[in-house]
């Protein structure tokens, strides 16, 4: 269905509505020619996708079609695609309950915001259009948590359009009056996932929105932007958030009542109407929502079951086949608790073991912060020598307490640990493309990177020697003066005496 646009310039330009559920004749044949849609293939990849599907172990999956062809279409018909993206949603329903436990805003916040709105049409390759506000999201009012959440719930109800499923969502990403305060509501590591996204897929617009407008037209954009739609005509995702919260919920029980997690709690409250943490169960107790949802696998799981079992054996349940049918549903649960709670290199099993390491560590690298690569989970020797050795090269700290009390303490930054530097460590090692227990890369390698900084055996020796030179002449500090320490310095400057000179008296003086 197309729908007439008026471009505020006496033209009119045809746009496909954003509620629209299908296209006209000639356009849906190429996005299906695109995708690879056709009767035949969709009926022969459900087909496959379903037998992948029944052959997972841990995992009873959503077998309805409309469930599959989400992930069909969104891999263009390539069914090893489409199955590791339903591994990979499985696998997001887990994490999910973590984030729902920690995803509680009141309503009134959430309307007050309007920060995320979609376009009333689509862009030329029929994608749903949407825009998010990030400036004037306040983070002080709402978590980082609770704002993905709402961000899971709008496009959830965006995929639920086959159009929308077939060409995608486009997000403009409106910076305007942006704080700087606003990147430390963001998790590291979720800033980290991100960074190949924004990499490949993320195109900037600082053009006077030159830019902007060769990915979407201006007649399909509100005025702020550039464009000829009134602010009015945007659709505001989160005037309903409501009725979408209580349909993704309802939808993810009928999912989770495939997956692996046992249940979903009745009185899950999310969005607050009333601006409570806490919602009354049938017996009028009032529970903590956070104590509805579990620490971990271990310890939810095992319960779960014992109360099913208590009703299986008090008959509460229905009679006939679905006693025969919660049985075998139960029976699979059980195996899953047992792997969960065996000795397995499971999931929920290597974090168990990864806490307790983290708890009892009394040395550096004895936690997960300073494991190293493979499967061993014990962290190199190596690593935590050259990190100890390190911090003994640090220069002594000369101040009161340490002069009368303990002069051999060796000075290290308040803001660093052995765990710390060993991450660092790790990481630098990391962008150099080593594994930890390498010593040595191919020689090519080697001369290419010393060709990059200017290290040569000629150039080693007279720099070294001038920067000691350079560091006798200090009276205030007493610096270490060893090769592999001055080395650090004259690498990461590329061989520049002076630079190498001003990075360590910074570095004794910073520290």
């Amino acid at each position: 269905m197309n729908m007439s646009v008026s471009n505020g310039r006496n033209r009119t330009i045809e746009y496909t509505s954003l509620k629209a559920t299908t296209l006209e004749e000639s356009v849906l044949k190429d996005i299906l020619e695109e995708i690879g849609e056709t009767e035949n293939e969709k009926v022969e990849c459900l087909k496959t996708l379903r037998e992948k599907l029944k052959g997972l172990q841990d995992i009873e999956c959503c077998m309805d079609e409309g469930f599959l062809l989400k992930f069909l279409r969104v891999s263009k018909f390539d069914c090893e695609k489409a199955f590791d993206r339903i591994k990979k949603y499985y696998l997001m329903q887990e994490k999910m309950v973590s984030l729902l436990k920690n995803a509680s805003v009141p309503i009134s916040t959430i309307r007050n915001m309007k920060y995320t709105f979609a376009l009333p049409y689509r862009a030329e390759d029929n994608s749903a259009v949407t825009i998010a506000r990030m400036g004037v999201i306040d983070y002080s009012k709402i978590s980082f948590e609770s704002r993905s959440f709402l961000d899971v719930l709008s496009t959830e109800h965006l995929l639920n359009n086959p159009i929308t499923q077939m060409c995608g969502i486009t997000t403009v990403f409106d910076f305007t009056d942006f704080k700087f305060s606003s990147v430390l509501a963001v998790n590291p590591k979720t800033a980290y996932d991100y960074m190949h996204t924004v990499q490949v897929y993320v195109h900037p617009n600082n053009d006077n929105w030159k830019s902007l407008h060769s990915c979407i037209p201006p007649e399909i954009l509100p005025e702020d932007l550039g464009g000829y739609l009134p602010q009015t005509q945007l659709i505001d995702l989160l005037e309903h958030v409501e009725t979408f919260e209580k349909d993704y919920l309802e939808q993810s029980r009928k999912q989770w009542n495939y997956g692996t997690i046992d249940e979903m709690p009745e009185d899950i409250v999310i969005i607050q109407s009333n601006g409570t943490s806490c919602k009354s169960n049938e017996s009028g107790e009032r529970v903590s929502r956070a104590a509805r949802h579990r620490k971990s696998e271990t310890q939810i799981r095992p319960m779960a079951i014992g109360n099913k079992r208590r009703l299986l054996e008090s008959g509460s349940e229905c009679e006939g086949n679905s006693d025969q049918n919660y049985s075998k549903k139960f029976q699979k649960r059980r195996r899953r608790v047992e792997l969960l709670t065996s000795s397995s290199d499971t999931d929920d099993a290597t974090d168990q073991r990864r806490l307790d390491r983290v708890l009892k560590a009394e040395a550096v690298g004895k936690d997960l912060r300073g494991q190293a690569d493979g499967s061993s989970r014990k962290t190199n020797k190596n690593l935590v020598n050259d990190v100890k050795q390190h911090i003994q090269r640090f220069p002594q700290f000369e101040s009161h307490y340490t002069r009368n009390h303990n002069p051999g303490r060796k000075h290290l930054n308040p803001e660093q640990n052995c765990g710390k530097l060993s991450l660092l460590h790790m990481d630098n090692v990391r962008e150099r493309c080593l594994r930890f227990e390498d010593t040595e890369i191919d020689k090519a390698s080697l001369q290419t990177i010393q060709k990059e900084i200017g290290e040569s055996p000629q150039s080693r020796t007279k720099c070294l020697r001038e920067l000691r030179e350079k560091l006798m002449e200090v009276k205030d500090i007493d610096p270490c003066l060893e090769e592999a320490f001055l080395l650090a310095f004259l690498r990461v400057a590329k061989f520049d005496v002076a630079k190498a000179f001003q990075r360590v008296i910074n570095y004794y003086t910073q520290a």
